[in-house]
């Protein structure tokens, strides 16, 4: 179902790559890892595909109810996390980290509008198989807002699992440009063909079935994710294999963390790497210009390597930050709990 490898691979992978490492870096690495391996173990999924796609379709098919508001246009204009709780709850977190209780209307019109100010929406549901994950259903990929879409690359790449939308129509230019980059991020990938009551509706009217196979090599030429594709529509089809997916996830989380760990490594050893026989270079150089191309591109190289960590170390802090705030909405709620108990 996903395209991760097993767990013995992905260490020796990783162990590969630690040793390439020069010295000064290995400790600061084992430490990221350390930290990237021990987060929380709620398994983290963005749900990913172009506007219109039918995101938000498919969430209202696996919740089993119409929570999130569904349209031909852009629906989806402010990020909503979708969670377990033992009560349905619904709130909008503001950017200062203060939340909003909100009820049904109020959620429909946060998350269509998306107020000044606000960071996402958060929707809790008493659903057993929501159980230790985060989904986000995140606005479309070529949204109108430049925000939003920066927004949603963020959350990929924090991401452990991607559930992708396909449209009816088949993988476009864009959603192979995606996916490369999502594999080259270590994550773990679902492909699901949305709106295939349309496909059947189709095929009923005598137009020929799309050929799944093609699209499933398409696919696999581009990007390297060769998987087949899950069929979901509203009256539940998909509902069990999405949700058999995700439970397979959970159980690997640790193994996908590590390869999303691998994945980040890979650019920052080659940099590394490069550094090293720059410097080697630099040294053997007999002419005035040699030394001088090289003294170039040393400080090109270095200048790849500190922008390289730079990123990886931002995706750490905004992950910390997010279970800080995870951990005092929690807090925030129980002591809620606590003072409607008392009166």
């Amino acid at each position: 179902m996903n395209t991760m490898t097993k767990t013995p691979q992905s260490l020796a992978q990783l162990q590969s790559l630690l040793s390439q490492l020069p010295e000064d870096l290995k400790i600061e690495t084992q430490a990221r890892l350390m930290h990237r391996v021990g987060q929380t173990d709620h398994l983290r999924v963005s749900l990913v595909g172009a506007f219109s796609v039918g995101k938000s379709s498919l969430l209202n098919m696996l919740l089993n109810d119409e929570w999130l508001h569904t349209a031909q246009e852009e629906a989806t204009a402010l990020p909503t996390v979708i969670e377990y709780a033992a009560e349905s709850q619904m709130y909008l977190v503001q950017q200062d980290g203060q939340q909003q209780i909100l009820d049904r209307d109020g959620f429909t019109q946060a998350t269509t509008v998306a107020p000044t100010g606000a960071q996402y929406a958060m929707l809790q549901l008493p659903q057993a198989w929501l159980q230790q994950l985060s989904i986000i259903d995140l606005p479309g990929l070529g949204s109108t807002s430049s925000i939003n879409y920066q927004y949603t690359l963020t959350q990929i790449q924090q991401s452990d699992a991607i559930l992708y939308l396909i449209a009816p129509r088949g993988p476009s230019a864009s959603d192979l440009q995606m996916l490369t980059m999502i594999r080259q991020y270590g994550k773990a990938v679902c492909l699901v063909i949305a709106r295939w009551d349309e496909v059947e509706q189709s095929i009923a009217r005598g137009e020929k079935a799309p050929n799944l196979n093609e699209w499933q090599q398409q696919i696999a030429q581009a990007t390297g994710i060769n998987q087949p594709f899950i069929p979901a529509a509203r009256a539940g089809l998909g509902r069990e294999a999405i949700q058999q997916f995700l439970q397979s996830c959970r159980q690997e989380l640790h193994h996908i963390r590590l390869q999303r760990f691998v994945a980040e490594l890979q650019p920052e050893l080659q940099n590394a790497l490069q550094l090293n026989q720059q410097a080697q270079q630099a040294c053997e150089a007999h002419t005035e210009a040699q030394v001088q191309q090289h003294h170039e591109q040393l400080l090109q190289t270095k200048t790849e390597l500190i922008e390289a960590k730079g990123q990886a170390y931002q995706h750490q802090q905004a992950e910390q930050q997010l279970l800080e705030r995870q951990a005092e909405q929690h807090v925030q709620r129980q002591r809620e709990s606590v003072d409607s108990f008392l009166q």
